[in-house]
Order: structure tokens, then sequence, then C-alpha cells
């Protein structure tokens, strides 16, 4: 029993040692963060509401600037009877990624409108639960844009036209931003 006692506590030390030989050495990162807190700063660039089937979105670039870098993305708000005050922002390498999905789910939609389909859904996921997509619905096109496939958060676009031109409005603005 008293062996027992000694391997348990010898054990119980060398964890106690290895964890604080962890701590110490994670607590040097802090080290050059600021005490006083940081000064962070916010410019927002909007454009104009956009009519969806649905409701109406605000959009607006927003760059957040924090020491010597800016961050730009794309935010979204919108207002219909079932949100209240829902923002989704975007990155604008997702933004890219939306563009690029929209343009390849219009080529199949409109394939699939040939076939006589009573009902599809053409979809792009992306990693941070961003979907774009299209339905095919009885003949009609129904483009929309959801977030964590989320039914507060959905924007249905009248056309392809209205859905390609909301996304790359933004990516066109964040290009010329970063380009000065």
């Amino acid at each position: 029993m008293k062996k027992f006692f000694i391997v348990f506590f010898t054990i119980i030390s060398c964890d106690v040692i290895y964890c604080q030989k962890t701590v110490s050495d994670s607590l040097k990162f802090y080290e050059h963060k600021p005490t006083l807190g940081y000064l962070e700063r916010e410019v927002r660039y909007e454009f104009p509401n956009t009519i969806l089937s649905v409701g109406t979105a605000k959009s607006y670039i927003r760059a957040l600037a924090y020491q010597n870098e800016i961050k730009y993305s794309l935010g979204i708000n919108i207002n219909n009877a079932n949100t209240l005050n829902n923002t989704v922002f975007l990155s604008y390498e997702e933004l890219v990624e939306i563009i690029k999905a929209i343009n390849v789910i219009n080529m199949k939609s409109n394939s699939d409108l040939s076939k006589n389909y009573d009902y599809v859904d053409n979809r792009h996921v992306l990693s941070s639960d961003v979907i774009v997509g299209c339905l095919v619905d009885n003949q009609i096109l129904n483009w929309y844009f959801n977030y964590l496939d989320n039914l507060v958060f959905k924007l249905y676009f009248t056309s392809f036209d209205q859905a390609l031109k909301f996304f790359q409005r933004a990516k066109d603005k964040i290009d010329v931003l970063t380009s000065r």
C-alpha cells in the first residue's frame, strides 16, 4: 500500500511540474499584448438596399483596422417578417468562392430546367456553413443564400443576375479599396 502511495504521489508531482512548465511557456505569448487595451477602427461603405423576393437586404463593406492590418468583409443585414435584426459577415475569400459557385450552379440549374424535374436543389456549402444555391421548383428558378442552414437568415434573390451582382459588387468594392 505504501508503494502505491509513493508511485501515486510521484506521478502527480511529475504531472504538476509538467503543467507548470506548459503554463509558463503559454504565458510568454501574452507578454507582448498591450496591457492598456488597443485601438480598433471600423469603417463602412454602404450599398443601396436590395429588394429581395422576401424582404430587403442592407449590405455594406466593413473595413476593420487593428494595429497595421485591415480586414475587409461584406456585412449583410436582412429585414423581413421572420427576422428582427440579423447580420452576417463574409470574408473576401468567401465572396470569391460564392461568385464561382453561383456561375457553376447557374449552368447546372439551366440544364435541370430542360429535364422537367418537379424539384431540384443545387447548392454549394462553404466550410463556414454558408450556403448559396438555386431551387428548380416546377420549372421556376429560385436563388437563395443561407447561413448555418437557418431559415431565419435566408436571402431569396429574384434572379441569377441579382444574386451574382449582389456578391460581385461587394468583391469589386473590396478590390478597389485594397488597390489604394
